[in-house]
């Protein structure tokens, strides 16, 4: 059964989402895959326009003449991990080319929101919308590439199965990418002259290693430029390792993070480390202050992405501000 035979009842309250919709994403974008799901889930809003029973007799009516027979399932996890919000879960089967689709009804009021919070792989985190008629996925990205990635906690044994049933898809399972303001720094100008002989220390390693080779490996890996030298670490060790290393600053009603060679930077600047637009951190010195008789050095930092460090074009310029 197609997508279209459904779009008479969809609207901004329901929607297609999980594996059916991945393979529908695959096909509406031309892209080869080899998994055919027997299943579609239909999840539907509490506060779907009309009623959820009057919806449900429709649908009943209409999957009929598909020769698929409807009852109502309790609700033990199913494909998903996706919280108490299931409310009702009606299940139409057909037996005769083992087939089954279900809706599953959610108390919220914005499906899309919550497939993409509470759903547990990015993959299947894929709809179909109803205002464009096309399918859309979470990150795009990623899943045009068969690699997908966790989104939410779950069980350890549903974890697995989860992921080798997609696996098992031809999907690869990766780290989670770096959280973005925009756009992510794809990094693809790794190869400017620019970049030449540039040495980077990295600080997990200690090893000292060209910089194309250390953020060409993965986005997780940053550079933090101090002086004329360069830094590399994993943007979420160096995050943890500063998150425990704050102190209030109050003349400039701020607190400060001390980055492993005591370089302090604001609040602000601190959590741009965590952003994937960035990839090449640059520290200037601004003041020094004293806190409790200790003296603290505060510094701007520069964020560049790798086209933006090689055209000289600064992203952003994260600063100290002295309170009057």
């Amino acid at each position: 059964m197609q997508p279209n035979n459904f779009t008479s009842f969809l609207d901004s309250n329901t929607i297609i989402a999980g594996s059916f919709a991945l393979a529908s994403y695959f096909a509406q974008e031309g892209l080869e895959f080899d998994f055919e799901p027997n299943d579609i889930d239909i999840f539907v809003s509490t506060e779907k326009v009309g009623g959820v029973d009057n919806f449900i007799e429709q649908m009943t009516s209409f999957m009929s003449m598909y020769n698929y027979i409807a009852h109502e399932d309790g609700w033990d996890g199913g494909n998903y991990d996706v919280g108490i919000e299931i409310k009702r879960v009606i299940s139409f089967k057909n037996c005769v080319i083992n087939k089954k689709i279900q809706i599953i009804v959610v108390d919220t009021l914005n499906l899309t929101l919550y497939i993409k919070t509470f759903f547990d792989l990015s993959v299947c985190a894929t709809w179909w919308d109803s205002t464009t008629n096309r399918f859309e996925t979470l990150d795009p990205e990623y899943t045009k590439r068969k690699e997908m990635y966790i989104l939410e906690s779950c069980e350890e044994l549903v974890k697995i199965r989860r992921i080798r049933k997609y696996t098992d898809r031809g999907f690869r399972i990766i780290r989670k990418p770096c959280i973005v303001i925009s756009h992510r720094d794809l990094r693809l100008d790794l190869d400017s002259e620019k970049f030449n002989d540039i040495i980077v220390h990295n600080i997990v390693t200690l090893e000292d290693i060209p910089i194309r080779d250390f953020l060409h490996s993965t986005e997780w890996n940053i550079i933090i430029k101090a002086g004329e030298q360069y830094y590399g670490f994993d943007r979420n060790e160096l995050v943890k390792c500063m998150a425990t290393k704050k102190t209030y600053v109050r003349c400039i009603d701020d607190e400060v993070y001390e980055t492993p060679f005591k370089q302090c930077i604001t609040t602000e600047a601190f959590k741009y480390l965590e952003y994937g637009d960035y990839s090449i951190y640059e520290l200037e010195s601004t003041i020094t202050v004293t806190v409790n008789g200790t003296i603290k050095s505060l510094f701007h930092l520069v964020c560049y992405s790798v086209r933006q460090w090689i055209n000289d074009s600064i992203g952003i310029t994260l600063s100290p501000v002295i309170c009057i």
